[in-house]
């Protein structure tokens, strides 16, 4: 199908612009649209083009007039207790799918020829999402190297090796996973404060923040602080036991 629509708001225009040759960071698109004031109006749409310098044309047409916007381009649908945005990717697309002409409002953005986007910000976003990758990759090899390292002398007992081995590699996972939560908690965090952090003193500021769901903690401790703790001392239990096996007998009955 040559146009589509996708989730909300600001997925819908993240594809849009990789379909326009324009890459940007997916975590910066999504924060930065949706914290907008005004999101999901088009407006926080259109402000985020403009903090990238993006050149583009946002008007109200009718269908006579297709075949002179560029493509590909987002059309703004509304249908009864319904609205959202359309990625239509060539002229033909507007007769294949008549739903989307029939309820379209009749305003749509589209790049000029050439646009590009650039922004700072955006930069660093994906200049840490590239290292964050690097330094994942490196940590999970690093582990599974120490985990095969302190596990070697126990595969000559055969099966009760193999077991060990991989309990030490369900930690390292355990580990791993619980930081992904942890990155993914501080991320939502970061957004919320973002997002209502400018009215302080209010029941929708900073306060409201620290006392929702997001950032509920028991003695200081989130659930993914605890679970990162729990599993990382348990690893480190483990690599241990395989040295000095009588110090954690008790982790030995695990296995």
């Amino acid at each position: 199908m040559a146009s589509h629509h996708v989730g909300e708001h600001w997925q819908t225009v993240y594809s849009w612009l990789k379909l326009c040759g324009i890459h940007i960071n997916k975590t910066f698109c999504r924060e930065e649209i949706t914290t907008h004031p005004d999101y999901p109006s088009l407006l926080s749409i259109v402000d985020f083009l403009e903090v990238g310098g993006m050149k583009y044309h946002a008007i109200r047409s009718d269908l006579t007039k297709v075949q002179e916007f560029n493509y590909p381009l987002l059309a703004h649908i509304k249908k009864p207790g319904e609205e959202f945005l359309h990625i239509v990717t060539n002229t033909s697309s507007w007769a294949i799918e008549n739903e989307i002409a029939q309820n379209w409002s009749g305003i749509i953005l589209y790049p000029e020829k050439d646009a590009t986007w650039k922004n700072a910000e955006n930069n660093k976003y994906a200049q840490n999402a590239h290292r964050n990758k690097t330094a994942s990759a490196i940590f999970i090899l690093i582990g599974i190297s120490i985990v095969a390292a302190s596990s070697y002398e126990g595969f000559t007992s055969g099966t009760l090796g193999i077991f060990k081995f991989l309990f030490g590699i369900l930690s390292l996972l355990g580990v791993v996973i619980s930081l992904f939560a942890l990155s993914t908690e501080l991320g939502l965090q970061s957004r919320l404060v973002k997002q209502v952090c400018g009215a302080v003193g209010s029941s929708n500021g900073c306060g409201a923040v620290l006392n929702s769901k997001a950032s509920l903690r028991f003695f200081n401790i989130t659930p993914a602080d605890a679970s990162v703790l729990y599993f990382a001392v348990q690893l480190c239990f483990y690599i241990i036991s395989n040295f000095s096996p009588d110090l954690f007998l008790p982790l030995q009955l695990l296995y």
